[in-house]
């Protein structure tokens, strides 16, 4: 008879007829070995038929491990951010809750923004595209991972996107189809990946006839719209033939404003490859960063460092160029 009020590793013990250490190493999966197969078959049991949860908290004070992972990310609304997510509460599974760390205002965090996730005392941390002087001023408190920050990130385990790759395939693709004259579109910011993903693609095409660049404040596809109203023209009559962004959010704006000047023959190549840019039109080739197993593989590398105290390596995610007729390609 299952007994009101929570029921604890006590009453499973009793119920299992075992000690409540046996309980313990069953619930916590660390019963390999250690236990008979029967009494862990016994204990199972009396887990479900009890309706047994084990108190987090109090497994916090004997682990170490208070159950909790903080992701901080700019700005949640972009899709790009949710892919990481997604793969990283996959890979995080039941055994850990995925507590998310916004800044207050704005689309972007900063040191303030790190240190609320550090004050929940969580298990373990992931930081998503830091800026500069996140990563200048850090203080780990725990084990930190960090997504999506090439370059001379401090001492922190990384699962890089491969902004590098990026920047060939793109230049390689519109090298090959004839282009010349290029405009490059990304924004204002101090973030590592942003940095990497210009100089990537403008070192590739340091020789071409034409070329144009133009950072915007932020990431609004209707403010790029806008703005590239007024400067696509000049950067047309110069020669520009294809306008590569750094992010698929900018790309839309670009695609809006040809269509207002009716120059659809203009090549326009973004990079994330958001959910949108297919269904957009013309339906936009992106550079595929493979978000989702990004966060997969930081989920699994947190959890393994959390559960063994060893630091993961450094990992990098290979990016993608999927081709579709915004470069008459597709």
């Amino acid at each position: 008879m299952v007994r009101e009020g929570r029921i604890g590793a006590r009453e499973v013990a009793e119920h299992a007829g075992c000690s409540v250490s046996a309980v313990s190493l069953v619930v916590n999966g660390k019963d390999t070995g250690r236990i008979s197969a029967e009494l862990r078959e016994r204990v199972l049991a009396a887990v479900t038929e009890l309706g047994y949860r084990p108190n987090r908290s109090a497994r916090s004070l004997v682990t170490g491990d208070s159950g909790t992972v903080c992701a901080v990310l700019p700005d949640p609304a972009n899709p790009f951010f949710g892919d990481v997510l997604a793969g990283l509460g996959t890979a995080l599974g039941d055994e850990h809750t995925l507590a998310l760390v916004l800044p207050t205002s704005g689309t972007d965090y900063d040191a303030r923004t790190v240190l609320r996730a550090y004050s929940l005392d969580p298990a373990g941390v992931v930081l998503i595209s830091p800026g500069e002087p996140v990563l200048r001023d850090l203080v780990p408190r725990c084990p930190t991972l960090v997504v999506d920050a090439p370059g001379r990130t401090p001492a922190l385990p990384r699962v890089d996107l491969d902004t590098v790759a990026a920047g060939e395939l793109i230049s390689d693709h519109l090298t090959a189809l004839g282009h010349r004259g290029f405009g490059y579109i990304g924004p204002t910011s101090d973030k590592p990946t942003f940095r990497t993903r210009r100089r990537a693609f403008l070192d590739r095409v340091a020789d071409a006839d034409v070329l144009r660049t133009l950072d915007l404040p932020g990431w609004d596809p209707l403010a790029a719209a806008v703005t590239m109203a007024s400067v696509l023209p000049e950067w047309l009559d110069s020669g520009v033939t294809a306008v590569v962004c750094a992010d698929d959010l900018l790309a839309y704006g670009v695609l809006a404003a040809l269509d207002r000047l009716g120059r659809g023959e203009v090549a326009v190549v973004g990079m994330g490859d958001l959910p949108f840019s297919q269904l957009c039109r013309p339906a936009l080739t992106s550079v595929d960063f493979a978000g989702r197993r990004a966060g997969e593989v930081a989920g699994r590398s947190l959890l393994s460092w959390i559960g063994t105290g060893e630091r993961p390596r450094r990992t990098r995610v290979p990016a993608n160029l999927v081709v579709r007729a915004s470069t008459r390609g597709g």
